[in-house]
C-alpha cells in the first residue's frame, strides 16, 4: 500500500530582468514548515523567502509544471518533485 503524502509544496519563481533569477519550494507538513531553494546539486534550506509569507511579493507563485520548465533550462527538473 502507498501512503499518500501530505506534503503540501508551493512554488516561487524569482525573475531578473526577464530571465530565472531562482526557483524556490515551501514544503509544509505535519508539524514542519521549509523554505528551499533549487541549486546545482539539489534543494538547499534557504532563509531568503520567510518575507513573502508577510506579505512582500518579489516572487511569483507558480505551477509545480511551471517549475519543473524553468528548472529545465538549467537541466535541473529532476528536482522538482
Amino acid at each position: 500500500m502507498i501512503l499518500k503524502s501530505k506534503t503540501k509544496r508551493t512554488y516561487l519563481l524569482h525573475e531578473i530582468n526577464g530571465m530565472v533569477g531562482a526557483i524556490y519550494m515551501i514544503e509544509q507538513g505535519p508539524g514542519f514548515l521549509r523554505d528551499l531553494v533549487l541549486g546545482w546539486e539539489g534543494w538547499i534550506p534557504t532563509q531568503q523567502i520567510w518575507d513573502w509569507r508577510i506579505g512582500q511579493r518579489d516572487y511569483d507563485e507558480i505551477t509545480r509544471k511551471e517549475a519543473k520548465e524553468a528548472a529545465k533550462s538549467f537541466g535541473l527538473e529532476k528536482y522538482i518533485k
